[in-house]
């Protein structure tokens, strides 16, 4: 049962996610992109910006950020599969950005990482 509450979630903070981000004027171009090895939840663009966004949709733990979920493996992971999306995509002249959105639902907080790690 929790397993399938964390999945619930997580999809519900990834919506909420994508209509902060559109409310900020990014749009999303891909939600839930996925290969056998990794998933990106989010690929939006602003400006001249492909942004590539990990959600992380957690209880608040003022000792323990959602961020620190994305740990250098998960990193390396979605650096790999935005290669791809841009070969996909043919997406060569975009500058590419990951971020990372927290989203606590007990606290109805949202935290926007930008540029939450490079390449």
């Amino acid at each position: 049962m929790k397993k399938n509450q964390n999945l619930i979630r997580g999809k519900l903070g990834e919506e909420i996610a994508c209509r902060y981000l559109m409310s900020l004027g990014y749009e999303i171009l891909l939600r839930n992109y996925h290969k056998s090895y990794a998933e990106i939840d989010i690929v939006a663009a602003i400006d001249n910006i492909i942004v590539v966004v990990e959600v992380k949709t957690r209880r608040f733990d003022p000792d323990i950020p959602a961020r620190e979920a994305v740990n250098l493996q998960k990193q390396n992971k979605i650096i790999k599969l935005t290669k791809e999306i841009v070969s996909e995509y043919r997406l060569y002249n975009y500058n590419i950005r990951f971020d990372i959105i927290e989203c606590y639902w007990d606290t109805r907080q949202i935290i926007h990482i930008e540029n939450a790690f490079e390449v």
